[in-house]
C-alpha cells in the first residue's frame, strides 16, 4: 500500500498515471464493499405493534422507518403477544367467513382489503409459537395478520377478532415493506 500511494504522490494530479491508478482504488473500494455486504448477516425488518396505543411501527436496520395506526383485537380476542414471524404474503386475499360457508373477493371496501401478511395460526392445538410449530394450511388453521380495510372508521379501536387492520393505503405500503420470516413483536 505504501508503494502505492508513493507512485501516486509521484505523479501530477493531471497525469494519466494518477487517474488510472485512483481508477483502480476506486474499483477495488467498490469490490470489497459489495463483498462485505453480501458477507453481513441478513437483517430482518421488524414490526412492532403496540396493542396499547393502536399503532404499527417498521424499524429497519435499527431505525423506524414508518408508523401506523391500527385496529386491534377485541378484548374478547385479543392480538396475540409476543414475537412471531411473517408467515405468508398475499396481494388480493379472499375471505372466506369462518361462521358461514362465504368468500369475499378482496377489494378496497372487502374485509381483507387488497392485502393481507400472515403472521400467527392456530392448527388444532398447535399453533405458529410452538417450538416446532405445525406446517400451515389455509382449510385448517385459523390465522391473524395485518390487512386492508374498508373499515377505517374501526382504526384506532380494540375492534376485530385478533388480525391487524390498516387503512388499505398503508397495508399496500407496509406489504411492500416486508417479506417472509420478518420478526413481528406485539406488546401490551
Amino acid at each position: 500500500m505504501k508503494e502505492f500511494l508513493r507512485g501516486i504522490s509521484a505523479h501530477p494530479p493531471n497525469s494519466a498515471k494518477t487517474i488510472q491508478s485512483i481508477t483502480i482504488v476506486v474499483a477495488v473500494l467498490a469490490v470489497l464493499t459489495s463483498l462485505l455486504a453480501a458477507a453481513l448477516p441478513w437483517q430482518p425488518t421488524e414490526l412492532v405493534l403496540e396493542r396499547s396505543k393502536r399503532q404499527l411501527r417498521v424499524i429497519q436496520n435499527g431505525r423506524q422507518i414508518a408508523r401506523y395506526p391500527v385496529a386491534v383485537g377485541r378484548t374478547s380476542n385479543p392480538t396475540p403477544l409476543g414475537t412471531h414471524r411473517v408467515h405468508r404474503l398475499e396481494k388480493d386475499p379472499v375471505w372466506s367467513s369462518p361462521w358461514r360457508k362465504r368468500q369475499v373477493e378482496a377489494s378496497a371496501t372487502g374485509p381483507l382489503g387488497t392485502r393481507w401478511i400472515g403472521f400467527w395460526f392456530r392448527c388444532g392445538q398447535r399453533s405458529s409459537t410452538d417450538r416446532r410449530p405445525p406446517r400451515f394450511e389455509a382449510e385448517s388453521c385459523r390465522e391473524i395478520g395485518f390487512h386492508g380495510t374498508g373499515k377505517t372508521e374501526s382504526i384506532g379501536q380494540a375492534a376485530t377478532f385478533g388480525c391487524v387492520r390498516l387503512s388499505n393505503q398503508d397495508a399496500v405500503a407496509l406489504f411492500e415493506m416486508v417479506k417472509e420470516g420478518d420478526i413481528v413483536r406485539v406488546v401490551p
